[in-house]
């Protein structure tokens, strides 16, 4: 988180390959809270673990399943945030 703040990152990308990575990823979303920082952040979640009903119960933005998913909403993203070069 401090180095997000301090590089104006605001696209986090987080992944999983096993089901207990699934607390760890929500406890990452959660400290970004827990610092005021969430709605600076866009969250996207992946990994084999990881399904659009996994991705609500973490509280990120979105999920992707594939590679190519995840280059298409971090490219959305950056052009909403003004970072798309």
């Amino acid at each position: 988180m401090e180095t997000a703040k301090n590089e104006n990152i605001k696209i986090i990308a987080l992944s999983g390959v096993l089901t207990l990575a699934l607390d760890s990823i929500k406890n990452t979303v959660e400290a970004f809270k827990a610092v005021g920082m969430r709605d600076d952040v866009k969250i996207i979640v992946g990994g084999n673990p990881v399904s659009e009903d996994a991705c609500k119960a973490i509280g990120a933005d979105e999920w992707a399943y594939s590679p190519q998913k995840t280059v298409k909403v971090c490219t959305e993203w950056a052009k909403e945030l003004g970072q798309a070069q």
